[in-house]
């Protein structure tokens, strides 16, 4: 034994030895029990969480299509969407026929509004890939009704605005009308032009037999969207056929019955209703507005207006047969109530989408059929109830206007627009808790010592 070895060895005999709790051993078993509760604890949290991320992942779009008989129809629940971000992108435009479009907002680094179709066969919903479509085509969407986009009555083509050169604040420097054949994908470009300037589409409407289209918007003159408003007629497919009406309105609404008769409501004084015939042959109808009129439907003999009437903001109809005004009542279904009209039919019925009353849930809104019977304006039987995921927008909604009164189909929602099972509601908030008492019962102790 060295000298230093001595030294070390009669240091450590005379230091105290440290106190040893009783309890000691009994405490080290717990907490190596507790280090096995928390591990697992921490495990299950990170296999729910893997879990709960491959049921999102299974749920996207492929349970978006249904498998159905092939029947076009419109589904029994309509939902639309509140940002382009959860619906998938169509590859093409050959998307087939669809029972309706809509516009959704944009992704989040995009600043142009979106085109949505829901497809009539299977009830799927795709943003549509459309060429030069751009709000800054448009001017007043949304504006009583107005929708500058439109689905033919077979939902097998689509009208939407088309516009090249747009910056921003300033006017784009050639518009058109975009008409894709939904079934081909195929784009016709109809040029819109007034005085050699472009045009800026307030709203577009089909014809019935889905044949015409009439459209207005205002013309864009230097800096300036609203230098005047035009209107004018088109047929799709054929080349001359563009017509604009040498009439000076203001804010209006308008439609085009099957033989090209344009029938025109203005909130104006003192123009008021009138139509317009092929052959620019012009009929006042009416030259005080007694009513908000949102559209107008015509026929060979008839022509109606509906929009709101009085403080109120409820529904109301005018009628008029022959150039005479009929008077128009409300039915059961419709008193207190508003509603955006969609389209026309030939026998002058209305394709609408009806509101709630103000004793019913907001998001109350069906698809049906409007008509007028014995000087009655009511509504039959909804065709489709819409679930609106951000409340209801003027303009937002087209409807392939043949299917409106048919049997709809009952198509699966898409997962945006359902209801969170139990097993999914507050599950972040349940993981979260799991992980942190796991972690937290990991964490050192220190007991003192007495």
């Amino acid at each position: 034994m060295t000298p230093q070895s001595l030294r070390d060895a009669l240091h450590h005999t005379a230091t105290p030895p440290l106190p040893v709790a009783d309890d000691l051993w009994a405490r080290g078993r717990r907490r190596r029990r507790r280090d096995r509760v928390a591990t697992a604890v921490i495990v299950a949290a990170v296999l729910a969480t893997i879990g709960s991320l491959l049921l999102d992942i299974g749920g996207l779009p492929r349970s978006e299509v249904a498998t159905t008989d092939g029947r076009p129809a419109l589904p029994r629940l309509m939902a639309m969407p509140s940002n382009e971000d959860a619906v998938p992108k169509a590859p093409s435009l050959a998307v087939g026929p669809q029972a309706a479009v809509m516009t959704v907002d944009p992704a989040i680094d995009e600043s142009t509004v979106r085109l949505v179709g829901l497809d009539a066969a299977t009830g799927a919903y795709r943003s549509l890939p459309l060429p030069h479509l751009g709000t800054a085509a448009t001017a007043g969407t949304g504006f009583h009704g107005n929708r500058p986009f439109a689905l033919s009555p077979d939902g097998r083509r689509l009208a939407y605005p088309w516009a090249t050169g747009v910056g921003y604040a300033l006017p784009p420097t050639r518009t058109a009308i975009g008409v894709v054949d939904l079934v081909t994908g195929r784009v016709e470009r109809l040029p819109l032009r007034d005085a050699g300037l472009p045009i800026l589409l307030d709203s577009l409407s089909w014809s019935p037999n889905g044949r015409r289209l009439v459209w207005f918007g205002q013309r864009a003159s230097g800096g300036s969207f609203a230098d005047r408003l035009t209107i004018g007629t088109i047929v799709p497919g054929a080349p001359g056929s563009a017509r604009t009406l040498a009439l000076r309105l203001g804010s209006v609404q308008a439609s085009i019955a099957d033989d090209g008769t344009v029938a025109i409501a203005s909130y104006a004084r003192p123009t008021g209703l009138r139509t317009v015939t092929p052959d620019d042959a012009v009929t006042v109808l009416s030259r005080r507005s007694t009513i908000s009129p949102y559209s107008t439907c015509v026929t060979d003999d008839a022509v109606r207006v509906d929009g709101r009437r009085g403080m109120r903001d409820t529904g109301a109809v005018r009628q008029f047969v022959g150039g005479d005004e009929r008077p128009v009542a409300l039915g059961d279904a419709l008193v207190g109530r508003t509603w955006e009209v969609l389209g026309c039919r030939d026998d002058g019925s209305a394709v609408a989408l009806v509101g709630p009353r103000d004793d019913e849930p907001g998001d109350g809104y069906r698809l049906g059929l409007i008509t007028i019977s014995d000087g009655v304006a009511d509504v039959g039987s909804a065709s489709s109830a819409v679930r609106l995921s951000d409340g209801l927008t003027s303009g937002r909604l087209s409807v392939a206007t043949d299917l409106v009164g048919a049997p709809t189909a009952d198509r699966p929602l898409p997962p945006w627009a359902q209801d969170a099972p139990w097993w999914r509601t507050g599950r972040a908030w349940a993981i979260a808790l799991l992980g942190g008492i796991g972690v937290i019962a990991l964490l050192p102790r220190r007991r003192r010592i007495r």
